[in-house]
């Protein structure tokens, strides 16, 4: 209470207690006159203390202090009308000041907004606060930040003190992630305790500091990994850093490097002009060996000179200019170039001798200075002819493009030109793979490109790319749902459109899809498959109940089978299921026939041999039809076998291989390029004969393939399928035998002998070693003719050789190149074996080769 206010209320209490005793003292001399005597004093003294003015002046008092009661109130009201206005227009401009911050604010009681300005509401998605009021602020915290978020209210509501900033990702309402700087402080509104928290968006900030992180740790690795040597020195040539290429070539540790003067690293003759070079680098900046690169001699620990190639680079901080020099050891370079300029000869038998087409250009004039034999083959040209022409006149692309890609040469002194295209003499192009590098040619640079006809790998890309499309088409064409699920996070990778039913699979978990569940199968009679599969480590057959996009539910069998990567972890699985409602269904009546049976079998013994002779039939029926159902799962499981290995680790192998040979061509020496080749062309025809049988054999199996038996001569079939099987005969150095001139005319299907031969002569092959034999007969037997196909190689135990030619057996063997097979060739020459009214059989001793036999009627003897 204030002065003023104090006084006023002293004045006003004490007129009114003069008022109360003057009252008081007439009462009692009005009424009493006894009160005289107890005063001892009488009525004068009354009277002397008490007349008219006195009432007056009495009255006069406490009519001023209401007057002045009454107009300090008007003053205080009116003032206090005015500092509730000032207030106002503060809390308007601070509201303003809050919209337009640049920072989001918000104001919360509990887990509850009660205020938030424009930038708050943006940065969480929010239109407008009403909506935004209504959310709760810990649904939208990241899941990884929610038990941080949870500590820290606990603390508030302990009382304690808070950290000043606390970094946590949110979920918008549109589902983004964002990155928040939160800082909250306690505040108090009309005595109701608040929480007052600013949020800054630093999403874009953590990410380039995350970047920065990612920068510095690979220049790191970079650095302490690369084969130069890395030496940085400070405005003083003294050398700071060294990295462990550099203590190998310089014979100085990290340690013993540190604080040495850079001339320590080179011989005294190069000393004076380092030091006069570097201190007028300090001086003008300008450091002539900077962004260049120039050969020297360095000088090692033990006082040994080395020939090195450098170059500087400069770069400032606050501590000062810095100067980091490249170093690399060309030893062995130096000595190579002597050696090189020592057998020019040989370098010129090697340019006209190799199979890949090479040419030297004068970077200057764009002119032929030398071609190889392979060039002009290819080409069409003569020698003299090539030496001609300029470099425009034979490679099929603009001059712009030529020319950039000979600078690139030029500058990078090698580079990889890529596809090119060749134009022919007569005008046709011609697929190549080029690069280029800038050589010494008889004292002069000049730059020299080698490329490969590449038409062939093409072509052969191009046949890999329709038989994925052909895969594709088969998996479409299945009526049952065909999915792959990844077994991390259980989301569908490739599914077909019987599996999908409508649905999109983006993001999509099988649970979702399948059961309509939000969390993967658990209870002990519904197994998870991909648990299963992940217990056992093979594959699993079992049954499900699954409910369609409707949720109309249905009984179905899961085969699931595991997709390992190369280094043996399972990564995927792949599920076919079978819709077995009507089965199960079947089974429940069954099994209520079965019930019903055995009451009647009680109340009508007498027809106890009746009833048993139907069961025994239906048992039998049951029996034959679960034989073709394991017979229909085994082609299945072979079909899905291939499909998810035996497929994919050779395309696997070619993708590896052509994007190593891509990204580090420039590495490869010529065997290493040859052999990566090899490489690729034995993996795209393992892939095209797996196809081929894949093709043949699915066809087989769904009655596609058209018998179209004829009169044919066995050995000039042979002479058809020799060719194909000659140049993987001539890889491994293996010899074919068979007699061109006899003659044995069969009654048969030509397509499906071909087949037979094919995969019997390579599968021959594939087990006998190099320098060994493969021999074929044809030999005339008691009603048909006996065709063998025998091998010097490995052989066969007797426990393999019962695995073989059967559907639910998955077998193969390792070839003696360690190839691999599917065993699906030898299955389909059964078929066709089969089909042409023979049969098929092998002998075989382990160690000593096996031969495989099948025979064929005679023409004389037509099949019925």
């Amino acid at each position: 209470m204030s002065l003023r206010y104090k006084i006023i209320s002293f004045i006003i209490l004490a007129a009114l207690c003069f008022w109360v005793i003057d009252s008081v003292v007439e009462w009692l001399l009005f009424y009493d006159s006894s009160f005289d005597e107890l005063l001892g004093k009488g009525i004068p003294y009354y009277n002397k203390i008490y007349n008219p003015m006195h009432e007056v002046l009495l009255r006069g008092i406490i009519l001023g202090s209401f007057i002045f009661f009454y107009v300090s109130t008007a003053t205080l009201l009116i003032k206090r009308k005015r500092i509730e206005d000032e207030l106002l227009d503060s809390r308007e401009k601070y509201k303003k000041l809050v919209d337009n911050s640049l920072i989001g604010i918000g104001i919360s009681k509990g887990n509850k907004v009660v205020f938030a300005n424009d930038k708050l509401l943006e940065i969480w998605g929010y239109d407008n606060f009403e909506e935004f009021a209504r959310i709760t602020i810990l649904d939208h915290i990241a899941l990884e930040d929610r038990e941080k978020i949870l500590n820290r209210m606990k603390k508030r509501d302990n009382g304690d003190n808070l950290t000043s900033h606390l970094v946590h990702k949110i979920i918008r309402k549109d589902g983004a992630i964002r990155t928040l700087e939160l800082s909250s402080t306690p505040i108090t509104i009309a005595n109701v305790k608040y929480i007052q928290s600013t949020f800054r968006d630093i999403t874009e900030r953590k990410l380039h500091e995350d970047a920065l992180k990612e920068s510095e740790t690979k220049y790191s690795s970079i650095v302490n990994s690369a084969n130069d040597a890395i030496i940085t020195a400070d405005h003083n040539s003294k050398i700071v850093f060294i990295n462990p290429s550099a203590e190998k070539v310089f014979g100085y540790s990290h340690d013993e490097a540190l604080g040495l003067p850079l001339t320590d690293l080179l011989p005294e003759r190069y000393k004076k002009m380092h030091t006069f070079s570097y201190r007028k680098a300090i001086e003008t900046g300008d450091h002539y060996l900077v962004g260049k690169t120039i050969e020297a001699i360095g000088l090692n620990k033990e006082g040994r000179d080395i020939p090195i190639e450098l170059s500087f680079a400069s770069w400032k901080t606050t501590k000062g200019t810095f100067y980091t020099c490249f170093v690399k050891d060309i030893t062995d370079r130096k000595n190579a170039e002597e050696i090189l300029l020592e057998n020019q000869e040989k370098y010129s038998a090697v340019l006209h001798q190799s199979a890949d087409n090479i040419y030297l250009l004068d970077f200057k004039t764009k002119k032929i200075i030398e071609t190889n034999d392979a060039l002009q083959k290819l080409l069409g040209y003569t020698a003299e002819e090539l030496e001609g022409l300029r470099v425009y006149d034979f490679v099929a692309h603009d001059k712009d493009n030529i020319d950039r890609k000979i600078e690139n040469v030029i500058s990078n002194k090698r580079f990889n030109l890529g596809e090119r295209y060749y134009k022919r003499k007569d005008g046709l192009l011609v697929d190549v793979e080029a690069s280029g590098s800038l050589i010494n040619y008889h004292g002069k640079k000049a730059v020299c490109i080698v490329s490969r006809d590449i038409t062939e790998r093409k072509k052969a890309e191009s046949e890999i790319r329709e038989r994925s499309k052909f895969l594709h088409s088969i998996l479409e064409s299945l009526t049952n749902p065909f999915y792959v699920i990844n077994v991390d996070d259980f989301t569908i990778a490739e599914a077909n459109s019987a599996a999908l039913n409508g649905l999109s699979k983006k993001g999509m978990t099988c649970h979702e899809m399948s059961h309509l569940k939000r969390k993967p199968c658990d209870e002990a009679d519904h197994l998870c498959p991909i648990e299963v599969i992940r217990r056992t480590g093979k594959p699993a057959r079992m049954e499900h109940i699954h409910y369609d996009s409707k949720g109309n539910r249905q009984s179905v069998e899961v085969n699931a089978y595991p997709l390992y990567d190369d280094d043996g972890e399972l990564k995927q699985i792949i599920e076919y299921t079978l819709d077995i409602t009507e089965r199960k269904a079947a089974e429940e009546e069954i099994q209520k026939l079965n019930e019903d049976l055995e009451l009647r079998v009680k109340d009508r013994t007498f027809q106890l041999q009746d009833a048993l002779e139907e069961i025994r039939f239906e048992n039998e029926e049951r029996k034959r039809v679960v034989l073709e159902l394991e017979q229909v799962n085994a082609s299945k499981d072979k079909l899905f076998s291939i499909i998810s290995h035996d497929l994919r680790s050779p395309i696997s192998s070619l993708i590896m291989t052509t994007e190593l040979l891509i990204n580090y061509y420039d590495r490869f020496d010529r065997s290493s390029l040859e052999a990566k080749l090899k490489q690729n062309l034995t993996a795209s025809k393992q892939i095209y004969n797996l196809f081929d049988n894949l093709l043949s054999w699915a066809k087989s199996q769904l009655g596609k393939i058209e018998f179209e038996p004829e009169r044919i001569d066995f050995f000039d079939v042979l002479k058809d399928v020799f060719p194909l099987m000659q140049l993987q005969a001539e890889n491994k150095k293996i010899e074919i035998l068979f007699d061109r001139y006899q003659h044995a005319e069969v009654y048969a299907d030509k397509a499906m002998l071909e087949t037979i031969l094919r995969n019997l002569i390579s599968n021959a092959i594939k087990f006998t070693s190099g320098d060994g034999k493969v021999e074929i007969k044809c030999e005339q037997t008691n009603g048909s003719f006996e065709i063998s196909v025998n091998d010097t190689g490995i052989g066969m135990k007797q426990e393999d050789i019962d695995k073989l030619f059967r559907i639910d057996v998955h077998h193969t063997s390792v070839g003696t190149d360690k190839e691999k097979g599917t065993g699906l060739g030898l299955i389909l020459s059964k078929e066709f074996v089969e089909k042409n009214n023979g049969k098929i059989w092998v002998e075989s001793q382990f160690g000593k080769g096996a031969t495989f036999k099948f025979t064929l009627p005679y023409v004389e003897e037509l099949p019925v």
